[in-house]
Formats: structure tokens, C-alpha cells, sequence
């Protein structure tokens, strides 16, 4: 599902909703829908009630590598570097 929450003829909220309804009922993601999520949350699109179900399903279920990496992905383009 590479159009996570860009999907044409689809509310942003609606497959937002479906993402999380899966997590919740214990389904893995792919890397890239696990990447489309943390997109979402990094961008704001996510309420905090929505970003907690998230956090919380991934944890109540185990998360796999393929969801870690990518969050991770997602993560690192959005760090800001610190040098030292």
C-alpha cells in the first residue's frame, strides 16, 4: 500500500483509520506503510490520540524489523545533525 495516506478517492482520515485498525487487530505493516506513518506524524497529520493508538499498537503486537526500519528511515531524513 505504497499511497498511505495520499490514496486517490480517499480521506487522508479514512486510511488513516484502516492503518491503525490494523495495528490494533495485530497486523504487521510493510516497511514503506510503516514509513508512511511516522511521515504522517512527523508532518502533523496525526492527532495525539491517533499517534498513541499507534505507538501503543505497534508495542501491544511486537514490532518487526521492516516496520523498525522504516520508521528509522523516516527518522534520520527528518534529524537535524548535531556536531560535535
Amino acid at each position: 500500500m505504497g499511497c498511505l495516506f495520499t490514496c486517490r478517492g480517499k480521506e487522508p482520515s479514512d486510511v488513516i483509520e484502516a492503518t491503525l485498525g490494523r495495528l490494533a487487530a495485530g497486523e504487521n505493516l510493510s516497511q514503506q506503510e510503516m514509513a508512511a506513518s511516522i511521515e504522517a506524524v512527523m508532518a502533523g497529520q496525526l492527532s495525539d490520540g491517533q499517534i498513541g493508538i499507534l505507538l501503543t499498537a505497534l508495542r501491544a503486537k511486537g514490532e518487526t524489523a521492516a516496520e523498525i526500519a522504516g520508521a528509522a528511515s523516516v527518522l534520520r531524513r527528518h534529524m537535524t545533525p548535531i556536531r560535535t
